[in-house]
């Protein structure tokens, strides 16, 4: 977890002004966790209450309203869901084994999966696997989301589609930093397709030395 925080927010301090006049955000890895807690616990309580609603206010983890708000740590303030920002990129970790960035598309109700690695999960897996998100992110954005001024209406359901225009690491090892790379060529409108082995090899070797330099000196 923590390498992929370390390249997040190297990622935003080089391309974070760009991303913002493109309205677009990029999180880190404890919202997709705090997304998955929640999902987990109201599973919890649904069962619990034999399907029934409950009576007290579900208890959010306050960490999902702070990020939908803008409210980021090591990002600009002006991140808020569909008053500053419409797009969100998101790291996920299925299965405790491998990276994928996701492309929430507020807007139009719709995820986008950026995975380095498609034979690794086939699509059977993706309605399980997807689930959190597709399911929580309708629900805590009526919640949450300040709609005040907003041109769209919110979405009541979210889809998604897997992108397979998308470099394959048949090696495997380097999910993270692809999926941080992925991110970031995209968030720009760049393909995908264009890596080779060789610009992943050199690509993990700048982001070494890029994060050396960051936290203890120069090279």
């Amino acid at each position: 977890m923590q390498h992929m925080e370390a390249m997040l927010s190297l990622l935003w301090r080089r391309y974070g002004e760009h991303f913002i006049n493109s309205r677009v955000g990029v999180l880190d890895t404890w919202f997709s966790q705090a997304v998955d807690d929640d999902f987990s616990l109201t599973q919890k309580l649904k069962k619990k209450k034999g399907g029934k609603k409950q009576k007290d206010p579900f208890q959010w983890n306050k960490l999902i309203k702070n990020y939908m708000r803008g409210i980021v740590p090591n990002r600009s303030s002006k991140m808020a869901w569909y008053t500053d920002i419409d797009t969100v990129y998101v790291p996920l970790n299925w299965g405790k084994r491998h990276w994928v960035g996701v492309v929430i598309q507020l807007k139009m109700g719709k995820v986008l999966i950026l995975d380095p690695l498609i034979s690794s999960n086939d699509a059977k897996k993706l309605p399980r696997l997807l689930k959190p998100p597709v399911e929580m992110l309708p629900i805590i954005i009526g919640e949450f989301a300040e709609t005040d001024g907003i041109d769209c209406t919110l979405p009541e359901t979210f889809t998604y589609e897997r992108l397979v225009n998308v470099h394959q690491n048949k090696r495997t090892g380097d999910c993270g930093p692809l999926t941080v790379k992925f991110i970031e060529l995209h968030a720009q409108g760049m393909g995908l397709d264009e890596l080779t082995d060789a610009k992943v090899d050199e690509m993990r070797m700048r982001f070494a030395i890029d994060l050396y330099e960051e936290c203890v000196g120069s090279v």
